[in-house]
């Protein structure tokens, strides 16, 4: 059997639907969240880490991922626990609350909760 791939990716290209005019997207500022890096997860490389931070309403959320999205540094089992870090989260919008604290939406990689949105102090945002 003989494959035409010339056809299938003909046929691929017509599905493809173009990207919105310029100016169409609004682009938020990306950040980087402070995050507390608690324990090592998992050998496979490069290294998974569990991390969480603290939202503006005193939550605690959860992520577990690769090592490097968090930090330079390189950690492993044997690492000392907790470490600082930072996760990069697109700020959504900003706002000074009633008790005049300076907040900020953001949407970042999916929790163990399976969320992605949350509310922080905006000190805990450096860009």
């Amino acid at each position: 059997m003989i494959l035409d791939f010339g056809f299938w990716i003909k046929q691929q290209r017509c599905e493809f639907v173009s990207a919105p005019p310029v100016g169409a997207h609004t682009y938020m500022p990306i950040e980087d969240l402070a995050v507390q890096i608690v324990r090592f997860v998992d050998e496979h490389n490069p290294g998974w880490v569990e991390v969480e931070f603290t939202d503006a309403e005193g939550r605690r959320h959860t992520f577990v991922d690769k090592a490097p999205i968090f930090t330079s540094e390189f950690l492993w089992v044997d690492s000392s626990y907790p470490k600082p870090g930072e996760m990069q989260c697109e700020v959504l919008a900003r706002w000074r609350d009633a008790n005049g604290r300076e907040l900020a939406r953001i949407r970042t990689l999916e929790s163990a909760e399976g969320l992605s949105e949350f509310v922080v102090l905006s000190e805990q945002l450096s860009g």
